[in-house]
């Protein structure tokens, strides 16, 4: 490699570190606002609720609602954006049980307002080995999606199981299912388009390629298995904690 190339490929690395510094700025400094913006509109939707005002509830809901949408995309994009950096997962020992609760108590208001159900069997003992922000984001993208796709009246069961020194969340959604095509894309690494759900949910179809990449560098397994008109089911493998 000549001297000219070098000096192209060392401009090259330059910008890609500023590339991931600046995003992880990004990152670093949009979470906070959206947290406040999400909680307020939330403790608005419980004031509506308390004081039985339909109109301030509709109009709660809807902020609500879109302030979880717009931080859900927002930071899929930001987090897909950084998948190439050199930076491995922090990965840390984990309650599964603890770390779930937390993502379902943000996606249990939309499920509600839905008419989905969301019934959770974690068992509260056991330990994984993942980065927390990652598993976070894994698993909001997987259970938002199933909500996505399930009907008012349907439901979304969350579940946990021992594989040897593995540790498994099943999520499973009586929805409308994924075609067979769909599914064989996901499998085989390739990208997916969006679609739009049962309630008419945008969104930018990057929700499960980024989790499939997220769980891989977690060192973990992510399956899917769905059939048009009898839901999905999406299992989630990681590895269990040696202090377990």
């Amino acid at each position: 490699m000549g001297r000219r190339s070098r000096k192209m490929v060392k401009t090259l690395e330059s910008t890609l570190d500023e590339k991931r510094r600046v995003m992880a700025i990004v990152a670093h400094d949009f979470v906070n606002p959206f947290n406040s913006l999400i909680g307020f509109a939330e403790l608005q939707l419980q004031y509506a609720m308390v004081h039985e005002d339909k109109e301030l509830m509709n109009y709660s809901k809807v902020v609500y609602n879109s302030s979880q949408a717009l931080y859900q995309v927002v930071g899929n994009v930001l987090v897909w954006s950084q998948l190439d950096s050199p930076m491995k997962p922090n990965r840390v020992v984990l309650n599964l049980g603890s770390e779930t609760e937390k993502v379902i108590t943000i996606c249990r208001l939309m499920a509600e307002d839905k008419g989905v159900r969301i019934n959770v069997n974690i068992e509260t003992d056991l330990l994984v080995m993942a980065d927390e922000n990652h598993f976070s984001i894994i698993l909001r993208n997987v259970v938002l999606n199933a909500i996505k796709f399930t009907p008012r009246g349907g439901r979304i069961s969350i579940s946990s199981m021992k594989y040897g020194n593995k540790v498994s969340v099943i999520v499973d959604d009586t929805g409308v299912g994924m075609p067979v095509k769909r599914v064989e894309q996901f499998m085989n690494n390739e990208s997916l388009s969006s679609t739009i759900g049962t309630g008419q949910e945008k969104g930018l179809g990057l929700g499960l390629m980024i989790c499939r990449d997220l769980v891989k560098a977690n060192r973990g397994r992510m399956d899917l298995v769905s059939s048009e008109g009898r839901g999905t089911t999406v299992t989630l493998m990681f590895e269990m904690s040696k202090n377990q």
